[in-house]
């Protein structure tokens, strides 16, 4: 901006010289003079208002260099445990989404439901990340919960076994064998219990869980 102003009053400055060159010939310089002075005065203006410009943008730029940042609020959240299911919150940690709505995110990481909510509920953590099933068991104790976000809507657990053993096709061929979950009274625990009393199995004696 400096640079066209500077350039378009040199070209003015030029423009006279060569009107006071042609003006000389018939006897009368005094415009031609005028419009150099003229020239002159819009360059030096220019550079007065570029000046103050540059000043007031540096200020702007330290201002903003000095600001102290905003401080973040500490907030905890149990899980229960480190899995896919969780996979949008630790998306949203790795990317920042938290920190730019003012929030330091500690994850504290559990081996299994129960000990997840427990945090919650002894104040350990604010917030709790678990299944469905150990939030409706907090609210059949009691416990003034409630969810405020689903991050799926289907059950991603999954059966594994050995191979080379006995095939096992449906629920019921599992009546005999012991079946691992992560804890009791996990989602794993209630879920797998579900779907032996559904094939018509007692969990607590065709099973070992």
């Amino acid at each position: 901006m400096k640079f066209r102003k500077l350039v378009s009053a040199l070209l003015i400055a030029a423009m006279a010289l060569s009107l006071a060159a042609c003006g000389s010939a018939a006897g009368d310089s005094a415009p031609a003079e005028e419009a150099v002075e003229a020239g002159v005065e819009e360059a030096e203006d220019a550079e007065a208002e570029d000046a103050e410009t540059e000043d007031a943008e540096a200020e702007d730029t330290e201002a903003e260099e000095t600001e102290t940042p905003a401080e973040l609020t500490k907030i905890k959240v149990s899980e229960a445990p480190r899995a896919l299911y969780f996979l949008p919150m630790y998306a949203a940690v790795e990317n920042g989404y938290f920190e730019e709505e003012g929030i330091d995110l500690e994850i504290i990481s559990t081996s299994a439901g129960p000990e997840a909510t427990q945090a919650l509920v002894t104040g350990e953590a604010q917030f709790c990340a678990i299944g469905n099933g150990q939030a409706a068991n907090l609210l059949l104790q009691g416990e003034a919960v409630k969810i405020i976000n689903e991050m799926e809507n289907k059950i991603t657990f999954y059966a594994v076994g050995k191979t080379g053993g006995e095939e096992v096709t449906e629920i019921s061929d599992l009546a005999g064998k012991k079946i691992g979950v992560t804890g009791a009274g996990a989602e794993t625990d209630g879920l797998i219990r579900y779907l032996l009393i559904k094939a018509g199995l007692d969990p607590d004696k065709d099973v070992t869980i």
